[in-house]
């Protein structure tokens, strides 16, 4: 099994200007990949494009598209207009049956290529554009100067870009990037710890992970320093850069590290984000904490955001098949104020950033005849023509559409608060004569910019931070109570999808900021972090929310048994219902929590457990096991074994004890990944206290701590 692990960093203490050189030479890596990329697709296109079969087809396709486009801008004009959604249905069904066109002559299109490309001789001309971009790529290769751990993360990053159908695209310089060590089969964690050349953790104290520690303890014995290998010497003797580190959790045993990558991201304009990824492969069954799991129970997990009273957001919806937890996912008002408190304060800075160009660029134009040539240089363009690749690549147009430009106020178009702010640098080492007004506009932009953008950054970066506690507490306190966790497959992708113009469908705002302050993938990824992939169980999104879950009792017999009335109803109006079948009212989310627990029910294994109860479909075969796979050629037997082995056999899991509803203790059975059954003796489950994990080693009965879940 292959899992990643997070640790944070300080500032890196040693060669910090090194690892910087690093991610600039990946970044112009990256860059140099994408423009051969773009320039081969090019190349092939219009191998394509000219064939005579499909040059007709080709501007058809691109006649109908500019139509549409067309179509939509007319349509995204009269909304502007009126501040309305007042166009008309002919100019809807306008777009709908250009796009219908479009759709029939790009598959036309498509299929006229598929025949093309099986001609020898178009085979051979796109064979010839791969070859020379492959060429083009061992040249660029050589001439980088990151190391090649580096390098291959650019690599990695264009080829799984080559996969779409857009053509990959440049990325700037913000001083966000990675250097990475890949390590051929992996190390353990003795010489992850120990001398290895590539990548080295000093060793921590016992009580860094000692749960009996106080965390103030554990959290002071968990520092210490990260060497990554960065550059070679000319002996090929390792090159070290340093990072104070945070080990914060410790590295499973049997672990072998296959990479590590540290990463840089801006937090604001004078302070960076650290982080090292430990890629781990870890051998199955081997425990990756101390934490016991228990032996039965189940918990369910429906997302749905809304706005609730004060000004709170619901997340979503939990319930335990006990009953004792049946209660919404609440996002506080606090959280969402810094957040809310964050964008005005961006807004504020777009404001000034408006006001003082239109007063910078009218002193410039003002001055223009004193202005240095640096000055000139940074904000006029001012190009000589300059020879023109005769190549027909986008590249090459773009290059002569440049060298036709002579002189520009760009300065003007400038949008980034960077750019301005490098400026300012740049103007206070170089200051000339008569620049007194227009270098204090910019400067007090500045330094009223930088505060504002620290102030941004820390509100922001808090309530994040908040809501991501908020929701791992409340995903570590259902995990130590209930074994199973149950999810629907409901794709969040749809949800962020922009309606198009022409679509009946209008883009609510509010629902869809709501929906951004919920994060539902955030609160979903932490619980099924905190479960793991095997005590998840992932059921269909199909009816589990209009399928009435209420409890019925037949007149006749006396019989339970559930509604299962269908309704169709806007879940965007009323978040509760009644069913038309039996007349009870309830909250859809709490209603779709109920079948998933219905359905968890009916896949119970004979033992309790919903192992022995999951379909029986092939695990999929990981990356690291079809490496081996191909690398030592297994036989077929030993291949099907361990490719197509299920979940965990049902001996390893414990035997279910039989409910019982004790009104102020009950047992609670928790069990080991494959250890014997221990009956501890605890105080019911809250919805707001649980029990504190137990300890191998540590007496299971300890006080509660209460848990500060949302809501």
């Amino acid at each position: 099994m292959i899992k990643n692990y997070e640790y944070g960093l300080l500032d890196p203490t040693a060669n910090a200007q090194l690892v910087d050189d690093q991610m600039r030479a990946a970044h112009r890596y990256y860059n140099q990949l994408v423009e051969i990329e773009r320039e081969r697709r090019a190349e092939i296109a219009a191998i394509l494009v000219g064939h005579p079969d499909t040059e007709a087809l080709a501007a058809r396709v691109a006649d109908l598209a500019r139509q549409r486009e067309e179509a939509r801008l007319a349509i995204k004009a009269t909304r502007q207009a009126t501040r309305d959604r007042s166009e008309t249905s002919q100019m809807r069904d306008r777009v709908k049956d250009l796009a219908t066109e479009l759709r029939a002559a790009r598959a036309t299109l498509k299929t006229a290529r598929d025949v093309i490309k099986t001609d020898a001789v178009i085979v051979a001309a796109i064979s010839a554009c791969d070859d020379r971009a492959t060429t083009r790529v061992k040249a660029r290769r050589a001439a980088c100067e990151a190391y090649w751990g580096s390098y291959k993360l650019s690599e990695e990053a264009v080829d799984a870009a080559k996969k779409a159908k857009a053509p990959p695209h440049f990325k700037r310089w913000t001083g966000d990037g990675r250097v990475s060590v890949q390590l051929q089969g992996g190390i353990s964690d003795g010489e992850l710890f120990g001398t290895d050349t590539q990548v080295q953790v000093a060793p921590v104290s016992p009580d860094a992970h000692d749960l009996r520690k106080p965390r103030g303890v554990r959290r002071l014995a968990s520092r210490t320093i990260l060497r990554l290998r960065v550059q070679s010497t000319e002996k090929g003797r390792p090159i070290w850069a340093e990072w104070p580190m945070i080990l914060h959790r410790p590295i499973p045993e049997g672990a072998r590290v296959k990479i590590a990558t540290v990463s840089r991201r801006r937090r604001d304009c004078r302070r960076w984000d650290w982080r090292v990824l430990l890629t781990l492969e870890i051998p199955d069954g081997a425990s990756e904490h101390r934490r016991l799991i228990p032996a039965s129970g189940a918990i369910a997990l429906n997302l749905g955001w809304c706005k609730r009273p004060e000004d709170a957001v619901r997340a979503g919806y939990v319930l335990s098949d006990d009953g004792v937890i049946d209660r919404e996912v609440i996002v506080p008002p606090s959280t969402i104020n810094r957040v809310e408190k964050s964008e005005a304060i961006r807004s504020q800075r777009d404001k000034d950033l408006d006001a003082m160009r239109v007063t910078l660029v009218a002193w410039l134009r003002a001055h223009e005849a004193g202005l240095p040539a640096w000055v000139v240089e940074r904000t006029i363009l001012s190009r000589e023509p300059r020879a023109v690749p005769q190549v027909d690549t986008p590249r090459a147009e773009a290059v002569r559409d440049a060298s036709q430009r002579t002189r520009a106020w760009h300065v003007a178009q400038w949008r980034s608060a960077a750019r301005f702010r490098a400026l300012a640098f740049a103007w206070r080492s170089q200051r000339f004569d008569g620049d007194g007004e227009g270098y204090q506009v910019l400067e007090d932009w500045r330094y009223r910019d930088e505060h504002l953008e620290r102030y941004e950054s820390g509100m922001r970066r808090g309530g994040l931070l908040d809501r991501r506690e908020r929701y791992r507490m409340l995903a570590a306190d259902l995990a130590a109570r209930y074994r199973t966790l149950v999810v629907d497959d409901f794709d969040l992708r749809t949800f962020a999808e922009i309606p198009k113009p022409e679509d009946e469908s209008a883009n609510v705002k509010p629902h869809r900021k709501q929906q951004r302050y919920a994060a539902g993938s955030e609160l979903r990824a932490a619980l099924l972090n905190a479960f793991g992939p095997t005590r998840v169980l992932r059921e269909s999104s199909v009816d589990v929310t209009r399928a009435c879950a209420a409890i019925v009792v037949d007149e006749a017999t006396g019989a339970e048994h559930t509604c299962g009335q269908l309704d169709l109803w806007d879940h965007t109006v009323a978040r509760e219902h009644t069913c038309s079948g039996c007349g009870a009212t309830w909250d859809q989310d709490q209603n779709a929590c109920k079948n998933l627990i219905g359905r968890w029910r009916e896949r119970l294994g004979a033992d309790g457990s919903v192992e022995t109860a999951r379909v029986a479909t092939p695990r999929k075969e990981s990356r690291s096991e079809r490496l081996r796979r191909t690398r030592w050629k297994r036989e077929p037997e030993a291949e099907a074994a361990s490719t197509t082995e299920p979940h965990p056999s049902p001996s390893r899991v414990a035997p279910v004890a039989p409910a019982t509803a004790a009104p102020t203790c009950q047992k609670s059975p928790i069990v080991t990944d494959g250890a014997a059954t221990i009956t501890a003796t605890a105080p019911p489950p809250s919805p707001l206290r649980a029990p504190s994990p137990v300890v191998p080693g540590q007496s299971a009965v300890r006080a509660n701590r209460p848990i500060a879940a949302p809501g």
